[in-house]
């Protein structure tokens, strides 16, 4: 019994204990809000329910105040960059070609390494020189044959000039004759041949009879006399001898007589007609070609001028091209392969393999570009809705991708727009004097500054509402202290991050709410 009323003495020692720690941590407030009641006091049952109505009313006015979040406008920096990726390009390139005259063979021998380091005039690229020197020669041998077949071509001209006049006078001659002796055949044989044709018949009869009269008289004469002598005898001979050819002459000359009637005659008068129809067409054919080729002669010594004309330039174009079968450095600078457009060194895989030994490189190809790295540029493309705001001018922040801890500035140079091309839109920058380690070809990241307001005015992005029927028309919500938030229309700016630039209907210090109303979020 003693144990246990001991317990009870210490369990009530322990809560006066608690009690008055309580008491002496209470605010001090409180302690003069809650004043100890006298021991002898009635307790006051009502006083509890009191207490938490207004408890529960300082809640709800606390809720109150925690709802209506506002935000008030103030001055503040506005800065806005366009992140673009870029490259670095030397702002000294000078691209390498070889534009021959005629010769297309460009077979390569060696060439520099890229990367390689190179004065002005530095052999940077050999060439085979086999085919061309040997071409060289057959076109200097063919220059030396034109040159003796112009001389040919001339020397023929002038006699062709010369004998042209003659040739026609004579052949008109020529002509002239064979009509006059056309004529005169025509008048002095043609013309008597009726007549001599029968009195030549008459003479072949009397030829033969005048032969055997002459023999039948003197075999008379000698068959008179008793005696003959051995001179009789033999004239008496010959005549027989005369009388027997007369008699065969005068049967060939009965049958030429036929014939000179029924041929020679006739081709007679055919052989002086054709011979008249010849000199008329020798005549027209050299009144025509002569002329003829006295103009084919003269445009041909002009052909063989041009063609030697021809090949002395060829020969010329030759060497001159043979001069460029060693490829010199135009600039001081770095050897790169391939062309640079727009940055971009794309051709140089394919021109690695060309200026190997036994490549070939094309007329007028970029295969090689000497770039001065000293001078460089960025090059850097754009979107299509950056144009209105990425202009010339602007101040750039560029850092090189293996070299993050670099950072050059410069100004945007240029914009270049070509819808045409894959890269529709690019700019290049201008970089400030630096020492960087980039070089041209590496890449970078570009941040372009558009905007750099230091008094701009912004308010959180959850302050600015529009209608749905007017998504344009932007307002916010003015606070008002004590009553209803009232509308106001604003004319917004850039978005940047969680805040959004007023331009037109806020000033400094206006409180705005930083939402919507309560009301409306209750309406909704």
């Amino acid at each position: 019994m003693f144990r246990q009323t001991g317990t009870y003495a210490a369990v009530l020692i322990a809560v006066l204990l608690a009690a008055l720690t309580l008491w002496v941590l209470a605010p001090a407030d409180r302690a003069l809000a809650d004043p100890p009641m006298a021991a002898d006091a009635p307790a006051d049952e009502t006083a509890p329910a009191e207490a938490d109505a207004d408890q529960a009313a300082n809640g709800d006015e606390q809720e109150a105040v925690e709802e209506v979040k506002t935000f008030t406008v103030e001055a503040d920096r506005l800065k806005v960059e366009a992140p673009l990726d870029g490259v670095f390009e030397a702002a000294g390139m000078f691209p390498v070609s070889i534009v021959p005259e005629v010769w297309g063979d460009l077979e390569v021998l060696r060439a520099v390494p890229a990367g390689t380091l190179v004065a002005k005039g530095d052999p940077i690229v050999w060439l085979d020189t086999e085919d061309i020197d040997r071409q060289i020669a057959e076109t200097e041998a063919g220059q030396e044959l034109a040159e003796l077949q112009l001389a040919q071509a001339e020397k023929e001209l002038a006699f062709l000039e010369r004998s042209t006049d003659r040739d026609l006078e004579w052949t008109r001659r020529t002509a002239r004759i064979a009509q006059e002796d056309y004529d005169k055949w025509v008048d002095l044989t043609e013309g008597y041949r009726d007549q001599y044709l029968p009195l030549d018949e008459k003479g072949i009869h009397l030829r033969h009879e005048a032969a055997v009269e002459e023999l039948r008289q003197l075999k008379e004469m000698y068959e008179a006399d008793e005696l003959i002598e051995d001179t009789e005898r033999m004239i008496l001979k010959r005549n027989e001898y005369y009388a027997e050819r007369a008699e065969i002459d005068y049967e060939v000359q009965k049958k030429s007589h036929v014939y000179t009637i029924e041929q020679d005659i006739p081709r007679e008068r055919q052989q002086h007609a054709r011979s008249l129809e010849d000199s008329k067409i020798a005549l027209e054919r050299t009144e025509i070609m002569l002329p003829l080729q006295l103009v084919i002669k003269r445009e041909q010594v002009a052909k063989a001028c041009r063609d030697y004309e021809r090949a002395m330039e060829k020969f010329a174009q030759l060497k001159a091209d043979r001069e460029l079968m060693v490829v010199n450095a135009p600039a001081d600078g770095v050897v790169y392969y391939g062309e640079c457009v727009r940055g971009q060194w794309t051709t140089g895989g394919a021109m690695e393999v060309k200026l190997k030994e036994g490549g070939r490189i094309g007329s007028r190809e970029v295969f090689m570009t000497i770039v001065q790295p000293e001078e460089m540029i960025v090059r850097a493309g754009i979107a299509e809705d950056n144009l209105h705001e990425i202009t010339p001018g602007r101040p750039v922040t560029v850092r090189p991708t293996g070299y993050p801890d670099e950072k050059i500035t410069g100004r945007v140079a240029e914009v270049l727009v070509a819808p045409s091309l894959a890269a529709k839109y690019s700019i290049t920058v201008a970089l400030n004097a630096t020492d960087s380690l980039a070089l041209p070809g590496m890449t970078c990241k570009v941040n372009v500054l558009v905007v750099d307001n230091p008094a701009a005015l912004t308010v959180p992005a959850s302050a600015v509402h529009s209608e749905r029927d007017e998504p344009d028309e932007k307002f916010v919500y003015m606070y008002v202290p004590d009553g209803e938030p009232e509308k106001r229309p604003v004319e917004v700016g850039r978005t940047k991050d969680d805040r959004v630039e007023v331009v037109h209907g806020l000033d400094t210090g206006d409180v705005i709410l930083a939402g919507e109303p309560a009301e409306e979020d209750g309406a909704e």
